[in-house]
């Protein structure tokens, strides 16, 4: 079988399997494949239309091996240091801002998604990041299933406004992916 996945694809979850994957749709918006399980799909319009006005991840990590929340922050950050040339220092400092934000509640939304973010000082501008976990990931999420879509946002604190604005295009997003999958 020909993978449908691919970096810059639509993301989707998998009605049949639950697999979260990007995936090449046909034009005009109508199927796909999924590349977990080989499941027919159709792709509502919405998430066409939707792509627009949703957000781009920076990086994108097709596969990460935590099963722990804090694992899951240390995983994702060390990749994005190692593709955005942060130093050791910065990458720790981001890990903690996201983890101290983790202690306030969980970022952990449900439907197999958390978005953990924090804003930190040395950032000139937003970064996502979107991480898969096919094994699950004890976010201690409100619905209380495991997470297997992590989108990491990292802000500077001297532009909240572009942080909230982020927040709400990744979770409208979530939405709409959610939507596309039921």
């Amino acid at each position: 079988m020909t993978s449908t996945t691919t970096d810059d694809g639509t993301p989707i979850r998998c009605e049949i399997c639950g697999a979260s994957s990007l995936v090449n749709v046909s034009r005009p918006p109508g199927d796909s494949v999924c590349p977990n399980c080989g499941a027919f799909l159709w792709v509502d319009a919405v998430v066409e239309i939707t792509r627009q006005t949703s957000f781009i991840p920076d990086m994108t990590l097709r596969e990460i091996a935590s099963t722990t929340r804090s694992d899951a922050v240390r995983e994702i950050t060390t990749c994005a240091a190692a593709e955005f040339d942060w130093t050791m220092e910065q990458q720790n400092e981001l890990t903690d801002a996201i983890l101290k934000r983790e202690e306030l509640g969980s970022t952990g939304i449900g439907n197999g998604f958390a978005v953990p973010h924090a804003s930190v000082d040395w950032l000139a501008s937003c970064v996502t990041v979107i991480a898969f976990a096919p094994n699950g990931i004890d976010f201690d999420s409100l619905d209380g299933d495991a997470v297997h879509t992590v989108i990491l946002i990292a802000s500077p604190k001297s532009k909240p406004g572009d942080h909230l604005r982020l927040l709400e295009r990744v979770s409208r997003s979530i939405r709409f992916w959610g939507q596309s999958a039921a």
